[in-house]
């Protein structure tokens, strides 16, 4: 197979990925990131077209499906903090989800159960709203790019012409925010 007649057979992917991504999207948290999922989705897409082997009688789109599907999840599991066997308890109600937040470096105990917890996933919840209402804007803007972005303290502090140690203050004034407002609601 030639180099040209590979990256076509990529292209040719293109709607699959696209499917593929916005299936597994849908029952994703707002935390997933949906570029990230198709950068993954574009991978198995690649991997599909090298593995393919047309002598055998297989449809590259069957192949394609199960590999990108497969990077996808392959990509969500990594993310995951949990194992595999402890979630698949957690979802058959064999063992209770843990009640950690997230929040910089440290993980702290949830004191209020799931109320607080999800206040932090769901961004659309009235709790969250209150959460991010007292906080500067500068403040939102961290908390959104290092949580729900996912980016770095140092990309941060480069958009934004501080220093890292400036996030890491930032940061750590919004976790007293937030446990501040969340204690209270």
């Amino acid at each position: 197979m030639t180099q040209a007649e590979r990256e076509e057979l990529i292209l040719s992917l293109a709607p699959r990925v696209r499917a593929a991504v916005d299936r597994v999207f849908r029952a994703m948290p707002t935390m997933v990131g949906r570029e990230d999922m198709l950068n993954e989705a574009w991978i198995g897409a690649i991997q599909a077209v090298d593995r393919f082997e047309p002598e055998r009688g297989l449809k590259l789109s069957t192949l394609a499906e199960r590999r990108i599907r497969g990077q996808i999840l392959d990509y969500l599991r990594s993310m995951d903090r949990l194992k595999r066997k402890h979630r698949r308890k957690v979802r058959d109600g064999q063992a209770i989800a843990p009640r950690v937040l997230e929040l910089g470096d440290r993980d702290f105990l949830d004191p209020r159960g799931s109320r607080a917890l999800q206040c932090l996933e769901d961004r659309r919840d009235t709790r969250l709203i209150l959460c991010r209402a007292k906080l500067t804007p500068r403040q939102r803007r961290v908390l959104s790019r290092h949580y729900w972005g996912s980016a770095l303290d140092k990309d941060i502090a480069q958009e934004m012409g501080v220093s890292t140690g400036r996030i890491s203050q930032l940061r750590t004034a919004i976790i007293a925010k937030l446990r501040a407002v969340l204690v209270s609601v």
